[in-house]
């Protein structure tokens, strides 16, 4: 009898989460969407794909570009109602994080709502950081080895 009521709860529970099991999560910069369906097209004919199309039903959520067929994706389009087009992110340094994000209104009017090299932001200003810290880091030891110096010498 323990095995029968086992056995029924065990075919319930997988009844039950029969309609959660096909849908998967995944995220863009901190936009999360759900899915059902992930559908890979080689839209250049050349053996690589390079374009992911995101589906929940039979409506189209997001397509993901990889434009320099390195493997990673470059651009990406959110869209709201499956055919319109609210959303693009492009990553414009190849470091796969989007440096530019674009709104699209329902007029189709596109607005930057940010944008990583305008604002000074990437790789470049990293390379400005280390800099400064490598010259702020030389001037403490030097200053710290006369002040140093000056202390032994009794000055």
């Amino acid at each position: 009898m323990q095995k029968i009521t086992f056995t029924i709860a065990i075919i319930a529970a997988a009844a039950l989460s029969a309609p959660f099991a096909g849908f998967a999560k995944e995220g863009v910069a901190g936009y999360l969407f759900e899915y059902d369906q992930k559908l890979e097209t080689d839209t250049n004919g050349n053996g690589v794909n390079d374009r992911t199309s995101y589906y929940q039903g039979d409506r189209l959520v997001w397509t993901a570009y990889d434009e320099d067929e390195n493997g990673a994706a470059d651009l990406w389009f959110r869209f709201k109602n499956g055919d319109t087009v609210d959303l693009e992110l492009a990553d414009r340094d190849g470091d796969g994080e989007p440096d530019l994000i674009t709104e699209v209104s329902s007029a189709e009017k596109a607005e930057v709502i940010f944008d990583e090299q305008a604002a000074g932001g990437g790789a470049s200003s990293w390379w400005v950081y280390a800099a400064v810290a490598a010259v702020m880091l030389g001037v403490a030891v030097f200053y710290r080895k006369e002040l140093l110096s000056r202390f032994a010498a009794g000055k």
